[in-house]
């Protein structure tokens, strides 16, 4: 464990490094500059750290939390950073030292031409999603820290008002600290031809892709051979009817080489349709059906917003793999539910982990998702429901699984230096064997302003999780009470 981590952190560094290298120069004349710096320091009280649900032990934490801010903005180059590092005293199978963050920066080498993006990410996750986790404060050993990290050179060209033509290539790879997943490259290419201003009302696009994924082979972890290739070109013809209607056109062929144990063939024609309404401009409306050689592709979506209230539902039916699932987080967002920049709360000792629930090994699936949000603000309380389903088929094994997830979310500003807020949050799984986990957890704070740049966080959270399996449930109960200070 200790040579992949260090293998992890030394591919980081080299990326960072390079990243600087890069970016740094053009943006030392940058004509904006935004920086912050934070540090929490505190305790958090568990009854039962090792989840345990015969022999619970108790610890009291001690959790360090140094964070920084960084943004800047110039004509050419453009960079935006958040990230957090904890530290933590836990003893076993717990990492002292969590990273959470993102990094985005862009540059434009050759004016309206030649552009650079680079990205990095690191989150805690789940291991295994079937068993007992908890989060980086319990000793499960079924925690562990993703990391993300691509570069992506791109050229862009106008034919004046006729057509765009844009080529791409990016670089990824996704490391895990500790080994107990596959890391794993890939190398995506894209080369797309689009309408311009000329076509007025109607609209079209030429596009080819390539990706091929290739993943560590290291033979102390349990795997399957899960590298793939997939190419496709496509066509795709819209037309725009007025503001409110749109419809639009996909056509295409596809190549795939990855394990299956279906007897379809996974190269093969592909085709979609679809409609898009506008009855006012705070509603979208999309909806669409196509055809794949796994079978249907049926996509519904719906936004709505205005100043009190924003609601939201997402499905569609696509073809995926476990390293994109994991690799589909954003840490600290930039906006909330209501499309408003927020300032991330980096000084957090107890954050959540990632919820992008997929197969422990690697390997090919369909998805059926369905994703949905409500929120409602007011002048001193925001409240915010969520509700996900996950039905992901293995296509190189013939099994499925389920993942769902209910929450709520509560916001209160008592005075000008008092908030509250509480969450209630359930979640599900079925596995392969349909064995079911259903986990409940509880939360409520308290949050005290003492001065300009400091505050005080009391918080009480209750888990409790029912597993089908035998020694798998458990119940915790933790106190956390967390200073904070901007530096």
């Amino acid at each position: 464990m200790c040579v992949q981590r260090s293998k992890t952190k030394e591919k980081l560094a080299v990326y960072g490094l390079v990243t600087s290298c890069a970016f740094l120069p053009q943006l030392a004349l940058a004509a904006d500059w935004e920086t912050s710096a934070s540090v929490s320091a505190g305790g958090v009280y568990t009854d039962n750290v090792g989840l345990d649900e015969n022999n619970k032990d108790s610890e009291l934490i001690t959790v360090v939390n140094p964070s920084f801010t960084l943004k800047g903005s110039g004509r050419r180059a453009n960079i935006d950073a958040v990230a957090s590092f904890q530290f933590n005293d836990l003893d076993g199978d717990a990492d002292n030292f969590s990273p959470q963050g993102r990094v985005n920066a862009d540059v434009e080498l050759l004016e309206n031409l030649f552009f650079v993006e680079g990205a990095a990410r690191a989150a805690q996750t789940v291991i295994n999603p079937f068993a007992a986790a908890g989060t980086q404060l319990n000793t499960t050993g079924n925690v562990t820290t993703t990391y993300d990290y691509s570069i992506t050179p791109y050229i862009v060209h106008s034919f004046k008002r006729f057509a765009t033509f844009r080529a791409e290539y990016t670089y990824d790879e996704q490391s895990y600290d500790g080994g107990s997943l596959a890391d794993s490259t890939s190398d995506y290419a894209e080369v797309s031809l689009s309408s311009g201003l000329d076509f007025g009302r109607l609209s079209w696009r030429l596009m080819a892709d390539y990706e091929d994924t290739v993943f560590d082979d290291d033979p102390s972890i349990p795997s399957r051979n899960a590298d793939n290739e997939r190419t496709s070109t496509s066509a795709r013809l819209g037309y725009q009817f007025d503001r409110k209607w749109q419809i639009n056109t996909t056509v295409g062929k596809e190549w795939n080489t990855f394990e299956s144990t279906r007897s379809v063939d996974t190269d093969d024609q592909f085709w979609d349709a679809g409609i898009t309404w506008s009855p006012t401009e705070r509603t979208i409306i999309s909806a669409g059906y196509g055809e794949r050689f796994f079978g249907s592709t049926p996509r519904f979506s719906l936004e709505h917003q205005n100043r009190r209230v924003v609601f939201s539902v997402d499905y569609q039916r696509s073809l995926t793999d476990t390293r994109s699932e994991r690799g589909n987080f954003s840490p600290f967002p930039d906006q909330d539910i209501f499309g408003e920049d927020i300032d991330p709360d980096v000084a957090d000792a107890l954050r959540e982990l990632l919820d992008n629930f997929t197969f422990e090994d690697q390997g090919i699936f369909v998805n059926e998702s369905l994703n949905a949000s409500l929120g409602f603000r007011g002048r001193r309380t925001t409240v915010t429901l969520t509700g996900k389903r996950s039905r992901q088929i293995r296509q190189d094994l013939n099994t499925d699984v389920l993942f769902l997830s209910y929450g709520i979310s509560a916001e209160r500003r008592l005075s000008s230096k008092l908030t509250l807020n509480s969450s209630l949050n359930w979640r599900s799984q079925e596995d392969q064997a349909d064995f079911e986990y259903d986990t409940t957890h509880f939360s409520i704070g308290l949050t005290r302003q003492l001065g300009p740049n400091t505050d005080l966080e009391l918080r009480y959270s209750y888990s409790d999780r029912d597993s089908d399996r035998a020694n798998d449930t458990y119940d915790e109960n933790r106190i956390s009470l967390q200073f904070s200070i901007a530096l």
